[in-house]
């Protein structure tokens, strides 16, 4: 083989590799952040290449009293881990979900929708059930409310200082 021909299929190796590092990391963005149901609000952060996920604010806070593992069940919800093993392949992160109401884990998966929010499905057998999560920067009362007294209730202060300003 030339040193030409090995060069060109570096080269091809090196953009193909460098596309799906970009690709990767965009979808890898687009789903970081803070999220909001009507009873929780939980951060999506990447680490050691996997996603992760905490509860950081609920409505109602209570303790992880559904836990399979009985010495855990004295431990509150704000502050757990809820996701586990998540890795993206065709088009969605894939992974683990713990669900503190039920304490069962199920198969899970998650996307960003046309509309910005995020979209989780959680799986047993052949059922699913999708729920679909604001991001808090969408500041809607609910959010505000959950967030009044952590450290969190800034991001809605500054969103409605900078609507203000405008």
């Amino acid at each position: 083989m030339s040193f030409t021909l090995l060069l060109f299929l570096g080269a091809v190796n090196l953009s193909s590799a460098l596309a799906l590092d970009r690709h990767f990391h965009s979808e890898h963005r687009s789903v970081l952040g803070f999220w909001a149901s009507t009873s929780s609000v939980f951060s999506v952060y990447a680490e050691n290449g996997t996603l992760k996920a905490k509860v950081v604010a609920m409505k109602n806070p209570r303790l992880d009293i559904k836990n399979p593992k009985q010495e855990l069940r004295d431990e509150p919800i704000v502050g757990m881990q809820v996701l586990s093993h998540y890795a993206f392949a065709n088009g969605k992160w894939r992974g683990r979900i713990y669900n503190p109401k039920t304490g069962k884990t199920y198969r899970s998966s998650m996307r960003i929708d046309e509309e910005g929010n995020l979209r989780l499905k959680a799986q047993i057998a052949f059922f699913s059930k999708t729920k679909t999560f604001l991001p808090v920067s969408a500041c809607t009362d609910g959010i505000v409310d959950m967030l009044e007294g952590s450290n969190l209730e800034t991001i809605c202060l500054r969103n409605k200082a900078a609507e203000f300003n405008s």
